[in-house]
């Protein structure tokens, strides 16, 4: 008695089953597949040499606050080189003009928990109005840390190691220290270096 055909009929000669079918034929159908998918994309996003066309603005039927400047990304910048805005924002009033050493507005960053700025520094608000801050690199091996989860503990993503958002110590994990302090005040409503 032959195997049936998943469509009711039985199976010929000559004919593969799906259980026939190896595992190396089917990985390297699947990587030939994925590998010209990445190929494509790559190939699309080398273009023929031509400037990619603006983003269209926001809508916006005043115009008003509407950002004119050349590089589109808001010319004015304070002394220290951070773009500034005076339009402020939903979650509050912006601080402007940006003082030296700005790292967060104090409404930015939620009790409990934290914040990742600059891409490599982590402010806290463990308790309402005491900010702290810490280089977000974990000292193990340089991966970015998580912000704060709701018991007050931070993940290093790479390699699991836990420290507590209160002080940076080192919980546990491969790490051979908890997370370097960066000095910080509150100045104005804005989280700055010290």
């Amino acid at each position: 008695m032959s195997p049936l055909h998943a469509r009711g009929g039985r199976i010929g000669e000559g004919e593969q089953t799906v259980a026939d079918v190896s595992r190396r034929a089917l990985l390297t159908g699947c990587g030939a597949a994925c590998l010209s998918v990445l190929v494509g994309s790559a190939l699309a996003g080398c273009g023929g040499g031509e400037e990619p066309a603006a983003p269209a603005p926001p809508d916006n039927p005043t115009g008003a606050g509407a950002d004119t400047s050349p590089t589109g990304a808001g010319a004015d910048t304070s002394p220290t080189g951070s773009p500034s805005s005076a339009a402020g924002s939903p979650a509050g009033p912006a601080i402007s003009p940006t003082p030296a050493g700005f790292l967060a507005r104090l409404d930015e960053v939620p009790v409990g928990g934290g914040v990742i700025v600059n891409g490599a520094v982590l402010v806290v608000q463990p308790t309402a109005g005491a900010v702290k801050a810490f280089d977000a690199r974990c000292p193990h091996a340089g991966f970015i840390v998580g912000t704060p989860n709701a018991t007050g503990v931070v993940t290093c993503p790479g390699h699991l190691a836990h420290y507590r958002a209160a002080d940076g110590s080192l919980i546990d994990g491969p790490s051979p220290s908890g997370l370097r302090p960066v000095a910080v005040r509150v100045s104005s409503g804005a989280v700055l270096r010290a």
